[in-house]
Formats: structure tokens, C-alpha cells, sequence
């Protein structure tokens, strides 16, 4: 299964606390980054110069129970919200959901440092 958590908060502090949050944090202990990249005002970025990225990417296998649980973070910072896209999945020969399991423990992570869950009808104003 794969599961996916939308963040924000309002903030224009460095988009590398969220990341640093998230890869330092002893909640993702045992697995790996394999990929983790901050993109700024480079051609590649497609977005506006003042805007900020950051890809994160985490794996993690449980030999024991023969599963694997993969992250993937997408962290975006616009004017003064920053959002963050997370999405789990995992798979296993056991009852355990790795993926679910380790989206909850991001997300913990993310809104100790002030992020808070949203949905996109938050987000845009309903037209009447």
C-alpha cells in the first residue's frame, strides 16, 4: 500500500531544518538516505528564483520480517509556507505495514518542528 501526508507551515527560515529534522531524527535510525538533494535557483528547478526544494529519499529494510519500507520527502519552500509532500510505501511477508509505519513516524517528526497536517480544500477557496 502507499500512503501520503500533506504539511505546512508558515515560515521563511532555511528549508534545510525540515531536512535536517528528518535525517537526523532517531525515528528514522536503521535504514538509509539514498537520496537527498536541496535544489535552488538552478535551470533544472522549474519554480521562481526565491523558491526552494528539497528530495529526500529513505529505505529501510526489517530482515526479520523480510519487508521494506520506502519514504520519499518533497519539501517546498514558497514565499512564507513551506509544504511537505510525504509518501510511504512498503511491502512484506508479515501483517506489519512498514510504509504506514514510517509515514507516522515522519510525520511526528515534521510537526514537532511546527508543521501541521493539511488537504487541498484548505488550500484553494471553493468558488461560489
Amino acid at each position: 500500500m502507499t500512503y501520503q501526508i500533506k504539511m505546512k507551515r508558515n515560515d521563511v527560515r532555511d528549508i534545510k531544518e525540515a531536512v535536517d529534522a528528518i535525517r537526523n531524527s532517531n525515528e528514522m535510525v536503521g535504514g538509509k538516505f539514498v537520496c537527498s538533494e536541496i535544489l535552488r535557483s538552478e535551470p533544472s528547478a522549474l519554480m521562481p528564483p526565491t523558491n526552494k526544494a528539497a528530495l529526500l529519499c529513505y529505505e529501510r529494510y526489517f530482515r526479520s520480517q523480510i519487508s521494506i519500507a520506502l519514504l520519499t520527502i518533497m519539501i517546498v519552500q514558497e514565499d512564507m509556507v513551506q509544504k511537505i509532500l510525504i509518501v510511504g510505501s512498503g511491502a512484506g511477508e508479515n501483517a506489519m505495514d512498514p510504509g504506514k509505519t514510517y509515514i507516522k513516524k515522519a510525520q511526528k517528526i515534521f510537526e514537532e518542528i511546527g508543521f501541521e497536517v493539511y488537504t487541498e480544500s484548505e488550500e484553494t477557496p471553493e468558488r461560489e
